[in-house]
């Protein structure tokens, strides 16, 4: 057997599918399950920017426990715990419903 009479065995991937068609049958299949994000408009702005202020240069995650909870306290109170200042720092939390009962 050789490649002339079995031209596949001379280019393995000749069948293979473009990349272009894959990619589409990608995105369509994550449309259908709904995992695709909504692409974001060329006229979309971050909220920082709407309001015409910089974007914050800290981002504390405030998951509503002992820890995360003790950091934003210290920050507020004693400002020698941070390098930063405050207009500069963003909190961001969620409750999903999966607290701790002490919580």
């Amino acid at each position: 057997m050789t490649a002339v009479e079995f031209p596949a065995l001379a280019d393995p991937l000749s069948d293979r599918v473009l990349e272009h068609v894959a990619q589409q049958a990608v995105h369509q299949a994550q449309a259908m399950l709904g995992l695709l994000r909504p692409s974001p408009s060329p006229t979309m702005r971050s909220l920082a920017s709407v309001r015409g202020e910089p974007p914050p240069r800290v981002v504390l995650n405030l998951g509503l426990g002992r820890d995360s909870v003790a950091i934003l306290a210290r920050w507020l109170t004693d400002p020698s715990s941070r390098d930063f200042d405050l207009s500069e720092l963003a909190v961001i939390t969620g409750m999903t419903g999966q607290e701790w009962p002490a919580t």
